[in-house]
């Protein structure tokens, strides 16, 4: 072990603050000051994280691509920051950071690398062949792989033929007295705002993509209002599918009953004013949305899929239904609304477990254990596979 502190250096693709920079700032003021020095750095302008890390004291790094043209110069930058910073272990998070570092440490092994997995199957199933092509080449290249949950290291092992030996499960956790940390009035305000008060409130939150089945939510909500007509379900979150949402909303004839609020800086704000949660991914790494929504007891209803099943206990802790089945989301939902004792039995057992097995610091635990353990034994070796040739994936997202 080195006497000085352990640089980590942690490179994710973009500013967006989504689920990824939400666990890297959880690190930020978790993870151990004393025996680690931990940098953060995106490849495209640092936008809403670098904002958040400059408020809580952290530097904002960036590689600064506007395009896949500056790839090229980013791999060179990285390159020399890597060197002249003594960095000892390179950290990456999803597909463009990954890429970069990967090119970056390519010509020598001098740096330790590390790859975070935070979705199972995505690529697999809404990504262009050249996306997965290159998730999957800087995937393997990585020495450490960390699976965000079973589900997540399912997919490297039997669908990617990743080692078992370098897949490492570290589920995501949730910093409790944070998410807590909440203004009655300022939720009151939320409700107001988009005029919610007096309605029951459905709500989910997350990206406007396909993979998060926001279509089914939808149909779930048609499915509820004739019995139970003061429902309204808000959408938290922006993306490409917003336009289609809205037309699905119209079509559907309720789209006085839908609320699409946009991007929300502060999401846990926009958890606690709602009386429901649903999570209706068709695929899912793991879920941070859903740790947040459990720790401030709310009832959720969330799709079998990916790696939700290892965070709700179906019946104990939560409803879970089969993906891109409205049918059963919108049984489910009326049942929580019908059964207001049964909805408060479940969001006193989500938030229980949550603190038992999904707080930040036993996440940070479980980052520093395996930091120690890669820098405990000899760099392992990554056996050249056969990969075809095509243009470098580097784009801005």
């Amino acid at each position: 072990m080195p006497s000085r502190r352990t640089r980590v250096l942690h490179l994710t693709t973009d500013g967006r603050l989504a689920g990824a920079e939400r666990l890297l700032l959880g690190l930020a003021d978790h993870l151990s000051r004393e025996r680690f020095e931990l940098l953060f750095m995106t490849v495209t302008p640092p936008g809403a994280f670098g904002e958040e890390l400059t408020r809580r004291g952290r530097r904002a790094l960036s590689l600064n691509c506007r395009s896949w043209r500056d790839g090229l110069g980013a791999v060179q930058q990285l390159r020399k920051f890597l060197k002249a910073e003594q960095i000892d272990i390179l950290h990456t998070h999803l597909l463009h950071a990954s890429l970069i570092g990967q090119l970056a440490v390519l010509p020598h092994r001098g740096v330790r690398t590390i790859h975070t997995r935070h979705y199972t199957d995505f690529f697999h199933r809404f990504g262009s062949p050249w996306a997965r092509w290159g998730d999957q080449w800087a995937t393997r290249r990585a020495e450490y792989v960390v699976a965000v949950s079973q589900g997540a290291r399912d997919v490297l092992m039997q669908a990617e033929g990743i080692a078992p030996e370098r897949v490492t499960v570290v589920h995501n956790g949730v910093d409790l007295e944070q998410v807590r940390d909440m203004d009655p009035e300022a939720v009151t305000a939320f409700r107001a705002r988009w005029g919610l008060q007096g309605r029951l409130v459905i709500g989910t939150l997350g990206a406007l993509h396909p993979r998060k089945g926001h279509r089914h939510f939808l149909h779930a909500l048609a499915r509820l209002r004739q019995q139970v007509p003061s429902v309204v379900g808000v959408l938290v979150g922006d993306g490409p599918l917003r336009p289609a949402l809205e037309d699905e909303a119209k079509a559907l004839g309720i789209a006085d009953r839908v609320v699409l609020t946009g991007y929300c800086q502060t999401p846990s704000l926009a958890l606690a004013a709602m009386d429901v949660v649903a999570h209706p991914s068709l695929e899912e790494g793991f879920g941070i949305t859903i740790l947040e929504a459990l720790a401030l007891s709310k009832p959720l209803v969330a799709s079998r899929v990916g790696g939700i099943p290892e965070i709700v206990e179906d019946g104990r802790s939560g409803l879970l239904v089969e993906p891109a089945n409205a049918e059963a989301l919108a049984a489910a939902l009326a049942r929580l609304l019908a059964d207001r004792s049964l909805a408060t039995r479940l969001g006193a057992a989500g938030a229980e477990r949550v603190e038992q097995a999904f707080t930040i610091q036993r996440m940070c635990r479980a980052y520093e254990a395996l930091y120690d353990r890669m820098l405990d034994h000899p760099a392992v070796m990554i056996a050249p596979q056969h990969e075809r040739t095509g243009p470098c994936a580097v784009s801005a997202v």
